[in-house]
């Protein structure tokens, strides 16, 4: 029989006799797990905000972050409307902002950098660029903080 990686849970395969004592220690791993996360083992904060189209909105949690991942309630994370290219979520960690790039020509060059999000001390920035940032009529918005979105965030501590 093997076991999972993490927590050493038993993994049969067809030829292996389960045995009830081999549930009941997986049961007892299991339970010790979930109240360590229980206990402050890990940290989660699940929650929504409305964008307000300021340059910037800060959203305090009760733990410094480790991951945010932002979601809008009813769009994409990131759409292309005619020329247009929108960014509404995505995933950020300490010292792994969210950016979108604005491009041109191939596609491959980067005309601009716009900040979307990012941890901030004791929570996340979402940010807005409601005018766009682009290259002919090609243009990038992020709409991280736009008054159009509510979004919904899971926050892992």
């Amino acid at each position: 029989m093997t076991k999972t990686t993490n927590y050493q849970l038993n993994q049969w395969a067809k030829s292996d006799r389960i045995m009830m004592d081999d549930f009941n220690a997986d049961n007892q791993k299991i339970d010790a797990a979930l109240k360590a996360v229980a206990d402050g083992g890990a940290k989660l904060a699940v929650g929504t905000y409305n964008g307000n189209d300021e340059t910037s909105q800060t959203i305090t949690l009760p733990f410094t972050p480790k991951a945010v991942l932002i979601c809008p309630l009813e769009n994409s994370m990131q759409e292309k409307y005619g020329d247009n290219f929108y960014l509404y979520g995505g995933l950020i960690a300490p010292g792994a902002s969210l950016y979108q790039d604005a491009r041109h020509g191939s596609m491959q060059t980067v005309y601009n950098t716009i900040v979307a999000a990012e941890v901030s001390g004791q929570g996340f920035t979402v940010y807005a660029n409601v005018n766009g940032v682009g290259y002919s009529n090609l243009k990038y918005f992020n709409y991280m903080n736009s008054h159009y979105c509510s979004f919904r965030y899971l926050a892992i501590g």
